[in-house]
């Protein structure tokens, strides 16, 4: 590919991601982005098997700059299983993928070795879509897993495409759910049990902070 075939293609790159910026800000004029910070914080200590506590983590490695809020657990179930719980709330749009764990992690020594996408099944919903990723640190013992996706209401993803699409389908009228980082990390064992433990809470996850920030249907919350 001819340097002027790049620079084109790299124009034109920069010029989408402008204009993506420039409809998301004009449509957040029509409505008002609401962080429920007594709710979210009000998310249950128990949820199914797990039970949480609240804990102060690594604030290099839980960068949360611009969240208007956060909430940090750890959760463990009965057989002594511990969860790191990690939310970040952001009161507007303008940053789509705030702190993605692939910029985040690396940047305090961690290196992703292998990640999936992994369909989260809450009991009153369609599937939507969590990331998980291994990271291993030479200076640590054992590698981690991490699962993790962003949420605006009842829609997830986890890139700067699948977040830019639930913000701009979403038929928001006065009010506006807020775009939260949600992460879930423990040790990496043989990767199958390791996956079900993040599900297993990962989906009462999903359906709480659902029901904390989706606005009444009557200021028309989008559909999955």
């Amino acid at each position: 590919m001819g340097v002027t075939m790049r620079l084109l293609l790299v124009t034109v790159l920069v010029v989408a991601i402008h204009a993506t910026v420039l409809v998301i800000n004009r449509r957040s004029l029509s409505y008002e982005v609401v962080v429920p910070e007594e709710a979210l914080r009000a998310l249950p200590m128990n949820l199914g098997s797990w039970t949480g506590e609240e804990v102060e983590l690594d604030r290099r490695l839980f960068i949360a700059t611009g969240a208007q809020m956060t909430l940090d657990r750890t959760y463990r179930d009965a057989a002594g299983h511990a969860v790191v719980f990690h939310i970040a709330a952001f009161p507007d749009f303008s940053h789509i993928t705030p702190h993605h764990p692939e910029l985040c992690y690396p940047g305090v020594g961690w290196t992703a070795t292998g990640k999936e996408n992994v369909q989260l099944k809450p009991d009153d919903g369609p599937p939507v879509t969590a990331e998980m990723i291994t990271f291993e640190h030479q200076q640590r013992q054992g590698p981690i897993q991490v699962l993790f996706w962003y949420q605006v209401g009842d829609r997830t993803a986890v890139d700067y495409g699948g977040v830019r699409q639930a913000i701009l389908k979403g038929r928001w009228k006065k009010t506006a759910p807020p775009l939260i980082k949600v992460l879930l990390q423990c040790p990496a064992t043989d990767g199958t049990d390791d996956k079900e433990r993040l599900v297993s809470i990962a989906e009462p996850v999903f359906a709480e902070i659902r029901k904390a920030t989706c606005p009444p249907a009557s200021t028309g919350a989008g559909e999955q």
